[in-house]
């Protein structure tokens, strides 16, 4: 086998995943493709990579839509509420609320 330049050595692991989550752009999808077309390991690579994901779909068909057990769906509950509190405050709200209460503590102590 020939050793490519750095430069030629097309893409790389991340970016075969992401090519088998359908998550890249256009341009590297055609180039992940070539790639394939051209390096067997690397067809290989994405073929374990495949199997992998339908290994998971089908595990994760079978367990079917289980209710959560009521604590973990209380619990869950209460984090939503707290995410959507997070997105309604903005940022410096957020990171001001301590310094406010360091500053009510200090001043009543």
């Amino acid at each position: 086998m020939v050793a490519r330049p750095v430069h030629d050595r097309g893409i790389g692991r991340d970016a075969l995943h992401a090519y088998v989550d359908r998550r890249l752009g256009r341009r590297q999808a055609a180039k992940a493709e070539r790639q394939l077309a051209g390096d067997p390991a690397s067809a290989e690579r994405v073929a374990a990579y495949e199997g992998q994901n339908a290994a998971f779909r089908k595990l994760f068909e079978e367990e079917g839509e289980a209710p959560l057990p009521p604590h973990l769906g209380a619990q869950a509950q209460a984090l939503a509420a707290g995410l959507r509190a997070e997105r309604r405050d903005p940022l410096w709200q957020r990171l001001s609320r301590p310094a406010v209460l360091a500053g009510g503590v200090a001043a009543a102590g």
